[in-house]
């Protein structure tokens, strides 16, 4: 009975040294099937000290047979990548990294990409405004945004854009001195994380030229 006892203890012994150090790395967020509106998801995590830097995979699948790989550095706790996600389900676990190479992982995390457009409900397209008047655009209200981008352009492609406002917070906003013609707009929902939605479908309104008149005297 002794000798399992002292074999019970050692064995006991040993599990605690692999896996009662009390390190453990937690994804923050996303959440347990977040869903993101945005192209892009937003990345934060703790528990790992003095870690040298991080390994952020992301696979479709959660065995992560392919993963898109991101390292940052160790003294950040949060990243957004640049590249833009396509619509469907993900997973992501995060590593602390030791000597270059993975040290503690996370658990997987599954999270939904599905972005949302901004809906302009006003004006309606193509409608006329004399040049000089203002011209106020309102849209619906994307939940958990920081701000609205406003632009407005001469083509429908904004190559040649003539407006451009960020940051601004309430889901409307009124411009005033354009130029006549057609003009374009397209709104974007940005996140303070760095996400921001796709721009919502353009639409245009008509800016009149003056008339002048001309009398023979």
């Amino acid at each position: 009975m002794k000798r399992r006892n002292i074999l019970f203890i050692l064995l006991s012994v040993s599990f605690c040294f692999s896996g009662c150090t009390g390190k453990t790395l937690e994804v923050n967020s996303p959440a347990e099937k977040q869903v993101f509106q945005s192209f892009q998801p937003f990345f934060s995590w703790s528990g790992a000290d003095a870690a040298e830097g991080y390994r952020i995979e992301v696979g479709r699948d959660g065995s992560f047979s392919d993963p898109v790989i991101y390292t940052v550095d160790g003294n950040l706790d949060r990243f957004t990548p640049q590249d833009e996600f396509e619509a469907g389900s993900y997973f992501v676990r995060i590593a602390s990294l030791k000597d270059g190479s993975p040290d503690i992982w996370s658990k997987s995390v599954p999270f939904e990409m599905k972005p949302e457009k901004v809906r302009v409900t006003s004006p309606s397209e193509g409608i006329s405004f004399e040049i000089g008047d203002p011209v106020e655009v309102l849209w619906t209200p994307v939940t958990g945004s920081g701000g609205y981008t406003v632009e407005a352009g001469t083509d429908p492609e904004f190559k040649n854009i003539v407006f451009s406002q960020s940051l601004i917070k309430e889901s409307h906003f009124t411009m005033e001195k354009l130029p006549p013609g057609k003009i374009y707009f397209r709104i974007r929902a940005d996140y303070d994380w760095g996400g921001s939605t796709p721009c919502s479908s353009s639409f245009y309104i008509i800016v009149k030229s003056p008339v002048v008149y001309a009398y023979n005297i």
